[in-house]
């Protein structure tokens, strides 16, 4: 289950960082592996 911060987070995402996020899933161990690493934009 997700944060109440994380979900606000997801909410309030634009789609680009949504694209970005999903990316980051491919190779994620963990949840701050998507959310916490440095934005390549």
């Amino acid at each position: 289950m997700l944060s109440p911060k994380v979900g606000a987070r997801i909410r309030a995402a634009s789609s680009d960082q949504l694209d970005e996020w999903s990316e980051r899933l491919l190779d994620a161990r963990e949840l701050s592996d998507v959310f916490d690493a440095p934005t390549t934009h």
